[in-house]
């Protein structure tokens, strides 16, 4: 009798749990359909991403440390002008890119000139892979994943959080990986390079802020832990991302001097 009482209570609170943890899960979703309905009525963004990335490895004895810091600035229009990406690596040379439908326009740092490449020879545009920290399609892709979020209410905003692990990770990578595997091995270390295709994510937690009233996407953050075993070699990979966002009215155009000046050029096959 007492071992039948005890699980009958033990079934109802995990009922319970279960209840409340969907509950959560469908009110933060909610809000990120808020949240991307508000991003379809703005004209444009700017947003400033900046990436830490630590690692450390070992192989053959060796122990090695790296850590490697990356600043981008975005405008996104919401027309045929795509986007304006800046790139900031260190001590590097600034990367610039303008992007529309059809066309991408790179600034060469070293010749210091503009460089045009047609969707021709690019089999179209991938906006996702060139900038896949955009807010909007971030925001789309988490749409997806329904069951891992938590709501908390933080100095008048809302926090949305989750932590996968496991199993739990297969999702994620599925939906929302797809052009940012790049960034997460964004170290250009040798050793790293050769083996990014053996790359295993061990955790992400991803973190989005909106504006309580309005659900205004205000940051969203992403830590990436992961790890590379093969031959010998073990690498480990901390990586985080966060973008801070903000909306603007104004269109958004490519200057006429860099359509003017941009030579065209072939990508390299």
């Amino acid at each position: 009798m007492a071992v039948l009482v005890v699980a009958s209570l033990t079934g109802c609170g995990t009922g319970e749990t279960e209840a409340k943890e969907e509950e959560e899960s469908q009110r933060a979703v909610a809000m990120l359909e808020r949240a991307n309905t508000h991003l379809n009525r703005v004209k444009g963004l700017e947003y400033v991403t900046e990436g830490v990335q630590k690692t450390r490895s070992y192989h053959r004895n060796k122990d090695s440390h790296s850590e490697l810091s990356q600043k981008i600035r975005t405008e996104a229009g919401y027309g045929p002008d795509r986007f304006h990406v800046v790139a900031l690596a260190g001590k590097s040379k600034s990367e610039e890119v303008y992007l529309t439908h059809k066309t991408m326009y790179l600034k060469d740092p070293e010749m210091n000139r503009w460089e045009k490449i047609s969707a021709k020879e690019t089999d179209g545009m991938a906006l996702d892979l060139i900038n896949p920290h955009d807010p909007k399609q971030l925001l789309k892709k988490l749409k997806l994943l329904r069951e891992d979020w938590s709501v908390i209410q933080q100095q008048g905003d809302y926090l949305l959080e989750m932590e996968l692990t496991g199993e739990r990770i297969a999702p994620y990578i599925r939906e929302v990986w797809h052009g940012q595997k790049e960034l997460a091995v964004m170290d250009s270390s040798p050793d790293l390079l050769k083996w990014k295709d053996h790359l295993r994510v061990s955790r992400i937690q991803q973190t989005i802020r909106l504006d309580a009233k309005t659900f205004r996407p205000i940051c969203l953050e992403q830590k990436i832990h992961a790890e590379v075993k093969v031959d010998g070699f073990h690498l480990t990979s901390e990586y985080h991302l966060k973008t801070e966002v903000k909306e603007t009215n104004r269109p958004f155009q490519i200057p006429a001097q860099v359509k003017h000046s941009a030579k065209e050029i072939e990508p390299e096959k």
